[in-house]
């Protein structure tokens, strides 16, 4: 069997458990860590957020689709480009019980009919319906996000083999409202020449509030927990709904070898995602690192 899903379910005791899956590349013994979707109450939204895609010189990014029901699941989704965030609209349909990877998003989506250029980077908003999708524009009603899973690793090649990181996607509503932080920031070696770690810090709007435009503001802080300063490709930054956008290497200006960040919202009614990348200098191996709301 090239492909599955597991089901976890408490039987007795009264504590609680947390499960992961690791996706290890059999070529570079890379692994990606793979979150758990919570079932004890159904999602109350059937949208969600995937913080992003790409397609690049380096980087691809692989989808992973489940339907854990015993009926089809369609979707309705966009892909928002970032720099110009103008949606482009699909849908899919995934069989009662099964699971499928989609190697590589882009070109398969531009096999399709997409227009997405070669290194186009964005991020993915979908919702899940009730059904197959009627094309003449009877929309089922929509289902629960815990009753499907949309979820990315995203890659690169060495010595034939892949090494990246994997996330999931994020419920409408479940992102952060007004402040979040990103803690374990690197910035050490030389890209290429010196082992080390280098740290990306992104953010997206998750919708969640008026669909408007969202205005953010980035600020660093260094291992003593002095603020270094504010993030200057910011300053304060404002994204269109569903867009995405990435700071690299955010400490290399400031010197020190590690830190973290925190994203407030000061303009918006909608949520937001921010999330660090830990790249080892040596490889580019990637390691995802989610953002902690107070």
């Amino acid at each position: 069997m090239r492909s599955a899903f597991a089901t976890i379910r408490k039987v007795s005791g009264d504590g609680q458990f947390v499960c992961y899956a690791a996706l290890n590349d059999n070529v570079t013994g890379d692994g990606a860590y793979q979150p758990m979707v919570i079932d004890d109450e159904p999602s109350t939204t059937p949208t969600a957020v995937v913080p992003v895609v790409l397609d690049t010189d380096s980087y691809r990014s692989e989808a992973t689709l489940a339907n854990r029901t015993d009926r089809p699941i369609s979707g309705v989704f966009a892909v928002v480009p970032a720099g110009n965030p103008t949606p482009q609209w699909g849908t899919f349909t995934i069989d009662p019980g099964t699971q499928f990877t989609v190697p590589n998003l882009f070109e398969t989506l531009r096999g399709v009919g997409f227009d997405i250029p070669h290194g186009t980077v964005a991020s993915l908003v979908f919702e899940l319906l009730d059904g197959t999708f009627d094309p003449n524009g009877n929309r089922p009603p929509g289902v629960p996000t815990t009753e499907g899973f949309l979820g990315i690793r995203t890659y690169t090649t060495r010595a034939s083999g892949k090494v990246g990181l994997a996330y999931a996607y994020s419920p409408l509503g479940s992102s952060a409202d007004t402040q979040a932080f990103v803690y374990g920031l690197q910035q050490t070696g030389t890209r290429g020449k010196e082992g080390g770690t280098r740290s990306n810090l992104a953010v997206v709007h998750a919708l969640g509030g008026q669909v408007e435009d969202l205005t953010l503001d980035v600020t660093y802080f260094g291992p003593n927990g002095r603020e270094l300063g504010k993030e200057p490709a910011c300053g304060p930054c404002t994204l269109k709904p569903g867009e995405w956008r990435q700071f690299n290497t955010p400490l290399e200006r400031f010197g020190v070898p590690n830190g973290w960040a925190r994203v407030t919202r000061v303009a918006g009614s909608d949520q937001f995602l921010t999330y660090g990348v830990l790249n080892d200098q040596a490889s580019d191996d990637g390691s995802y690192v989610p953002m902690v709301v107070p």
